[in-house]
């Protein structure tokens, strides 16, 4: 027998980033078990609960608070990193002042462009690399 559900999209989202959490979370306890050796046991009597709530907490079917990812975190040595990006935002165009180290009419690499300087400012979406071609 076989169950099929939908999420809404809100609910899919939570679920992939308390998985992707969990997963994360899991293989950094299993990396500290295999160098430092110990237990789950040894790791939860470290935060003062038994194994079975830190097997919880490293299935990914409990949804932990942010403290307890970091007392996890701590009680391993690991370093938890929170990163929110926003990937449908198209970056507005920066202005670059390239003033201070080109003449007009000097040939320049831009982001593997080749480019003959014409004004001091060049406007772009994304990151320059500049070289100067001679």
């Amino acid at each position: 027998m076989s169950f099929q559900f939908e999420l809404d999209p809100r609910e899919e989202a939570s679920a992939a980033l308390i998985a992707d959490v969990a997963q994360n979370l899991r293989a950094a306890v299993n990396e500290f078990r295999a160098s430092h050796g110990g237990s789950q046991s040894d790791i939860a009597a470290k935060l003062d609960t038994d194994r079975a709530v830190l097997s919880k907490c490293l299935s990914g079917f409990r949804n932990i608070t942010l403290k307890t990812l970091s007392d996890i975190a701590w009680a391993i040595g690991a370093k938890v990193e929170v990163k929110v990006t926003m990937p449908s935002i198209v970056p507005k165009n920066e202005v670059y002042d390239l003033s201070a180290f080109m003449r007009l009419n000097e040939t320049f690499i831009i982001n593997d462009t080749r480019v003959v300087a014409n004004t001091s400012q060049i406007y772009v979406n994304e990151p320059v690399v500049l070289q100067y071609a001679g």
